[in-house]
């Protein structure tokens, strides 16, 4: 624990990394080909119309999420302070572009789910008023998503501290962090919710409170552990 702890409190000898890994090569054909896939996918169930197709595929994609970004995390955090910066480079870039493509379907398998079952909520509050609230947590939820990832930097939003020794030093406490301990998964989480209300759709609501529920099962599970080991309680 000792020597865990020096690791992660030294300071980084070296000038810090640009904010983007650069991609290797032949991946920018590798991403347009798993985009294509994932949207294929998310397709192929919107067409199918199936309202038990579309909720196991929105299941599939998050428990993918949970335990395929989990397990990564997990075995990072293993190893630790035993690589090479480039070795630590290549593994984050692998769980970067991991965690980006299932953070995508997540959200099309969501948005799918609330296209299969949009009309099931009868509304009797005047259209505006939900086209409003809707846009608005829409809006809002993808706002302090964007405001919160900026503030930590983009690669830090994508768990660059379980593979080099942090670069804020106590935590972020500017942006959204300055009122919330976490607002990507909290009010962030705005937006999942807002896309189903304005398609009155059931099955859509329940599925954002599903992964929702989930990505706290996440955080409680991977993330806070490893938060209060690098950043104190």
């Amino acid at each position: 624990m000792k020597n865990f702890l020096e690791l992660v409190r030294r300071p980084p000898k070296k000038r810090p990394l640009p904010d983007t890994p650069p991609p290797p090569r032949g991946e920018r054909a590798r991403t347009v080909l798993a985009y294509a896939l994932i949207g294929a996918v998310g397709l192929a169930v919107l067409a199918s119309g199936s309202l038990p197709l579309a909720a196991a595929y929105l299941v599939a994609c998050r428990v993918t999420y949970l335990l395929g970004i989990g397990f990564m995390l997990k075995s990072a955090e293993r190893r630790y302070g035993t690589l090479t910066e480039r070795e630590a480079e290549t593994q984050f870039h692998r769980a970067w572009t991991f965690a980006s493509r299932v953070i995508n379907q997540d959200a099309i398998a969501l948005v799918v789910l609330s296209l299969v079952s949009a009309g099931t909520i009868p509304y009797e509050t005047p259209r505006r008023v939900v086209l409003l609230l809707g846009t608005a947590m829409i809006v809002g939820g993808f706002a302090v998503k964007a405001w919160a990832a900026a503030s930590i930097g983009t690669r830090n939003y994508f768990f660059r501290d379980f593979f080099h020794p942090p670069d804020i030093n106590g935590g972020c406490r500017s942006g959204p962090y300055r009122w919330f301990d976490n607002p990507i998964y909290s009010v962030g989480y705005a937006a999942a919710y807002g896309f189903p209300l304005l398609l009155g759709s059931w099955p859509g609501l329940l599925g954002a409170l599903f992964t929702h529920g989930m990505v706290f099962v996440f955080h409680l599970w991977v993330e806070r552990p490893h938060v209060r080991r690098l950043y104190g309680p």
